[in-house]
């Protein structure tokens, strides 16, 4: 599904350009990207594989997508795990690993259990 970002909303920092994946450039908050007048707050998103490190040559990636384990000529593709919008990459556990060591970090949690921000843990509520 392709990826957009809008510009009409703020992102997760506090800045314009919210991304969100459409079949068509028309963002949750209205913004439809089809019109003229809207086509300028909606940014069509490149898919930026994650290209994980090579495990002998130092610097240098596998130049294979996490993904799928194609070569990533003719496809974007990065060393940095934090840029990476691929969903399929981020499902990997290799970016996982790629993120751990760029300093971001992952909680596994029990799937009854909720985990605050502030790391106080709660029984979830049964969705029954």
């Amino acid at each position: 599904m392709p990826k957009y970002l809008c510009m009409n909303c703020t992102n997760d920092k506090g800045t314009p350009g919210k991304p969100f994946a459409a079949d068509v450039p028309k963002c949750p908050c209205g913004v439809d990207g089809t019109l003229p007048e809207y086509a300028a707050f909606i940014v069509p998103q490149a898919v930026l594989h994650y290209d994980p490190p090579h495990a002998i040559l130092k610097g240098k990636g596998t130049n294979k997508a996490a993904c799928d384990g194609k070569p990533v000529q003719g496809r974007y593709a990065t060393g940095d795990p934090r840029e990476v919008n691929c969903d399929q990459c981020k499902e990997k556990k290799v970016w996982k690993d790629g993120m751990t060591a760029a300093g971001e970090y992952f909680v596994t949690v029990d799937p009854v259990l909720n985990v605050a921000p502030n790391g106080t843990v709660e029984m979830a509520q049964n969705p029954e």
